[in-house]
């Protein structure tokens, strides 16, 4: 199970922007927030978890293992 969760993971990964981008573009995209106030990675992962999820029809679990992934790799780039 989990390799097939990892193999979408890389798939959307693939058609995605990285957590980072994401969490900038969304604070770009947000006119009450300021620079210094960007997106939190948690905001970041559980919206871009959420579209996916809509997207590729994810279950429950497999929406959470994408926010998990995304919330990693962010929480990583962003010291």
């Amino acid at each position: 199970m989990k390799k097939l969760v990892l193999s979408m993971l890389l798939v959307m990964m693939a058609f995605t922007m990285n957590a980072n981008t994401i969490a900038n573009q969304l604070s770009i995209n947000n006119d009450l927030l300021l620079e210094d106030n960007p997106v939190s990675c948690y905001e970041a992962a559980d919206s871009a978890a959420s579209a996916l999820g809509y997207i590729y029809g994810l279950s429950y679990e497999q929406e959470y293992e994408v926010f998990a992934f995304l919330y990693d790799d962010c929480m990583a780039n962003n010291p």
